[in-house]
């Protein structure tokens, strides 16, 4: 038989109860795009969606605010919340490292928010959402979860409506009867064997059989014997009643229960193998239905044979977890944990315990604990002393946590500790205080404190080796910042650390291949009308995103080696379009940009003379460095001397974006520019705001006084442009003209540009 994984096996039959409502790809209906008008409207959100999962999908059907019928599955945010048993809430995508990087958070339709109820069919398996989608973060109320919830019961109860009786084996009526009771019996603090008894007693009467049982075969291989955890007997009397007594016992050989089940009368029977690791772990068997039991019937039955399944995983997984246990056992060993193999055993132990967390939609926190200074401590007092310490900490933790968490040694005087469910400050601390009291049978009334790293699934969704090494982590911050406290691993800082080192080695690859390239912005001198030169744009050509602006990649190279590199790049650039320009007889100038970190870099004036003399003399003169305000903030005399070598090179000096930090009148007596460049954000704002007109006038004014050419940045109108004109402003540049263009298109556009600064000139 196939090895079945529950949740595969679970997804499986999800899918096919889906398929078997008939409702994908038909026609909207009145009746569910109500239901999502309603809610659109209740919550003023601008998408609202029925949505249902199918294999490779998410198919819509009722949309509110959307065009197309369906979506990948892979980047859906229903696929998470059919997974959940109440309303699934993303606040806002953006900060949430399941999402950040979901091409429907970075991209169209820029989902913030999401807000999702999950929608049974009638057989009780999640086949879709009732969901609320915004492009702004938001909250919502539990009066509004509630309402959503309501909503989807409605949902729910139209898909209802549509089903009767399925190819005439079970009546759906009564299959929901079966699976409420069995939902109800869950959640009750019940023992296992309970549970069982009562989702096995659903599956005979709901099948009309005779009887049944299910049995734990987990110790045929050790002990040649199966466990009976339920059996549901046939009336006394009964032609079945003689058998149903024999596998009454709680243990039966497993021979003695093959020949049972080989009888002749027994031919008609219905098994379902329980599959866990590629091994046979269990069984369930009904028998005596007088209509047998078709292939079909199984389908059917899936929604109570997964129950009975959830609780056989919990039952193995408690089994295992005390075995584990007893292998990492900090009472009986508490210095045998040091090496690979407890290492894989406690990667196992975390892997069981994500796994049952991701089924019942729990959490998992993996806490790893390490005792300050124990070496002292055994160096003190002796190692006889130091292994009665670890297991009197290791009965002070037992005691500190609850019966269903986990305390294992991982290692000389290091633990870790398994929750389920909590992610509570408190309840760590709860465990800190584990070591607040003197140690018994240790003189000198002897204190050890310890350190612990948290962190926690699915908030870090990684694997459990991944969880095991992020506590640790957690655990050497907490060390780092004074010992004995805790510190939980935060999943998002490293989640956006490892992006963007993973964006650093893209842009590194970038470098290698070529892939950047400067567009032009024509700079137009408003005296002579004329197209003077250009500035310098970096621009991006990423193989798999498109064209990438700065903003979308220079914030990430600050103060890294990128940041020299790529402005190195952008000199060597711009020094052979002057060489090009000169070729083609034009005399046009450029200005490029350079962060504050490269030009006050030690190498920048001697990779920059080295630059220069590759190139004629002449072209020096044309090209013009921008620098920000902030190149002076930190040492002024500094940035002045850089200034005035740059100049004695022959290139010429602009300060870029004045006026946007702490302008002073000492920059223009300080630092010997060549031309102050007017931020846009004054500019573009001139004939809404007049206090910015009055701003540019006395920048236009000063630079004049001080013998500064003035250029004007974010022209968008023609009014704009007559402006500065008549303030005396020498260069502007601007949509109004021309955005920034690939070489080819802004020499095409600077040789056949003609301006009147009264009509707007296309490119």
């Amino acid at each position: 038989m196939n090895a079945i994984n529950t949740a595969m096996l679970y997804e499986k039959y999800r899918l096919k109860r889906l398929r078997r409502l008939r409702i994908l790809d038909t026609a909207p209906e009145e009746r569910f795009d109500r239901l999502t008008r309603i809610v659109r409207d209740t919550f003023d959100a601008p998408i609202a969606l029925i949505s249902l999962i199918d294999e490779h999908r998410q198919w819509f059907k009722s949309r509110q605010g959307v065009e197309l019928d369906a979506t990948c599955r892979e980047h859906a945010f229903c696929a998470h919340a059919i997974r959940q048993d109440d309303v699934f809430v993303v606040e806002d995508a953006s900060n949430d490292p399941r999402f950040s990087s979901n091409p429907m958070v970075v991209g169209e339709p820029c989902i913030r928010f999401y807000a999702g109820a999950p929608v049974r069919e009638p057989g009780g398996l999640k086949v879709g959402t009732l969901c609320i989608i915004d492009t702004k973060p938001r909250s919502l109320k539990s009066q509004d979860i509630e309402f959503l919830r309501d909503l989807a019961y409605l949902v729910e109860h139209e898909l209802e409506a549509d089903t009767g009786r399925v190819e005439g084996l079970l009546d759906q009526a009564e299959l929901k009867r079966s699976v409420r009771t069995c939902q109800r019996q869950m959640a009750r603090r019940v023992s296992d064997d309970e549970k069982l008894s009562t989702i096995l007693g659903q599956l005979v009467s709901l099948t009309r059989s005779s009887g049944g049982f299910i049995v734990d075969t987990s110790e045929v291989g050790t002990k040649g014997q199966v466990t009976v955890l339920a059996r549901q007997l046939p009336p006394r009397g009964s032609d079945d009643y003689g058998f149903w007594e024999r596998v009454g016992r709680r243990r039966i050989p497993v021979g003695e229960l093959s020949a049972l089940l080989d009888e002749e009368h027994f031919s008609e029977m219905f098994s379902f193998p329980i599959h866990r690791d590629g091994a046979l772990t269990g069984m369930i068997v009904l028998e005596g239905r007088s209509d047998g039991y078709p292939q079909a019937l199984f389908h059917e039955l899936s929604p109570l044979i997964q129950p009975a399944l959830s609780v056989l995983e919990s039952m193995a997984l408690r089994v295992e977890r005390f075995a584990l246990q007893a292998e990492t056992d900090p009472d009986s060993a508490p210095a045998s944990a040091a090496n690979s193999q407890d290492r894989r055993v406690l990667n196992r132990l975390v892997a069981r315990e994500i796994q049952a967390a991701s089924l019942r939609g729990g959490s998992v926190s993996v806490c790893w604990l390490d005792l300050d200074d124990f070496a002292k401590f055994n160096q003190s007092h002796g190692e006889e002393a130091g292994d009665r310490v670890l297991c009197q900490i290791a009965s002070r933790l037992r005691q500190s946590v609850r019966k269903e968490d986990i305390v294992a040694a991982a290692g000389g005087d290091e633990f870790v500790i398994v929750l389920k469910d909590t992610d509570a400050p408190a309840f760590y601390q709860r465990v800190m205080d584990a070591f607040g009291q003197p140690v018994d049978g240790v003189k000198g009334n002897a204190r050890i404190s310890a350190s612990m790293g948290v962190s926690v699934y699915p908030d870090d969704p990684s694997d459990s080796e991944t969880l095991l090494r992020h506590a640790e982590q957690a655990l050497y911050q907490a060390k780092e910042e004074g010992r004995g406290r805790h510190r939980v691993f935060d999943f998002k800082k490293f989640r956006v650390i490892e992006e963007r080192s993973a964006f650093l080695r893209e842009i590194e690859r970038a470098l290698d291949n070529r892939e950047f390239e400067l567009f032009l912005q024509p700079k137009i001198n408003l005296e002579e009308r004329t197209v003077e030169g250009f500035e310098g744009l970096i621009r991006w050509n990423h193989p798999e995103r498109g064209r990438l602006t700065p903003d979308q990649f220079l914030p990430l190279i600050e103060a890294t080696p990128l940041e020299e590199q790529l402005g190195n790049y952008v000199l060597h650039a711009g020094m052979e379009l002057l060489n090009l320009f000169q070729k083609q007889g034009g005399g046009y100038g450029l200005s490029v940009n350079l962060s504050p970190a490269h030009f006050l870099g030690e190498r920048f004036l001697q990779d920059m003379d080295a630059l220069l003399s590759r190139y004629p003399t002449v072209l020096r003169g044309r090209l013009t460095l921008e620098i920000l305000e902030t190149t002076a903030w930190g040492d002024q005399d500094a940035a002045a001397r850089v200034v005035r070598q740059c100049k004695q090179l022959g290139v010429s000096m602009a300060l870029d974006d004045f006026g946007t930090g702490f302008s002073s009148l000492s920059y223009f007596r300080k630092l010997p520019l060549d031309e102050i460049k007017i931020d846009k954000s004054f500019v573009m704002d001139m004939e809404q705001q007049p206090e910015d007109e009055v701003i540019v006038e006395s920048i236009i004014a000063l630079s004049k006084r001080f013998g500064r050419r003035v250029v004007a940045e974010g022209i968008e109108s023609e009014a704009v442009a007559k402006k500065l004109a008549e303030l005396g402003c020498d260069v502007a540049q601007g949509y109004f003209f021309s955005r920034p263009l690939p070489v080819s298109e802004a020499l095409s556009f600077a040789s056949s540009f003609e301006c009147s600064v009264h009509t707007k000139v296309t490119c």
